[in-house]
């Protein structure tokens, strides 16, 4: 982070030093817009590694978000709030508040957070190996749509975190619908039994 960073918001020209905090509005080298930045001085300050909180001994100095009687060191990478030592995480060549690192979380909006997944391509193999099982074969009509629904319902859906492939949901898809093929050859062999049986 550093100066050199700020640009015009029209041109996207990066601002020299003397353009920032000044009382007037200086003309942007780029497009000669009228602009004017105020930057904090934590702003200029380098990451430094997680330590305590410093307090604020200059006036005019940021303040951080969380802790208004400690000195921001650098603002968050998400939301731009200026964070103290004791609120900043370093997490993924990004300095996070915390707010914005739990927010991420519980959307799932930082890839790197996530733990764990659940396992559509298990469940659905599960369910079409269940319904070849003899004892299953009453409830045969609900298992096999089930796993074939599943199956094609989260195709895209990524699996694990480290990928395995989609082999899961390919033997599944098959097996669904060779026991639906046996349901419904199972149903027309019951019919034309009960229509010569009238006859």
């Amino acid at each position: 982070m550093g100066a050199a960073s700020l640009t015009c918001d029209r041109c996207r020209t990066r601002l020299p030093v003397s353009a920032l905090n000044t009382q007037d509005l200086v003309a942007c080298p780029g497009c000669n817009t009228p602009v004017r930045f105020l930057v904090f001085p934590a702003y200029y300050r380098a990451h430094a590694p997680a330590q305590a909180g410093e307090r604020i001994l200059v006036e005019g100095e940021s303040s951080c978000f969380y802790h208004p009687n400690k000195k921001a060191v650098t603002p968050c990478d998400s939301c731009g709030r200026f964070l103290c030592a004791l609120c900043d995480v370093d997490f993924d060549a990004k300095h996070l508040c915390p707010k914005c690192l739990e927010a991420g979380k519980e959307k799932r909006t930082v890839d790197t957070l996530e733990t764990e997944r659940y396992r559509y391509d298990s469940l659905a193999l599960g369910l079409s190996v269940l319904g070849l099982l003899p004892c299953m074969w009453y409830f045969l009509i609900f298992i096999a749509p089930a796993a074939l629904y599943i199956s094609i319902r989260h195709w895209n859906t990524p699996f694990s975190v480290v990928e395995t492939g989609k082999w899961r949901l390919v033997v599944a898809i098959i097996l669904a619908l060779l026991e639906l093929g046996l349901l419904v050859s199972f149903a027309l062999m019951i019919f034309f039994e009960l229509t010569m049986s009238d006859a």
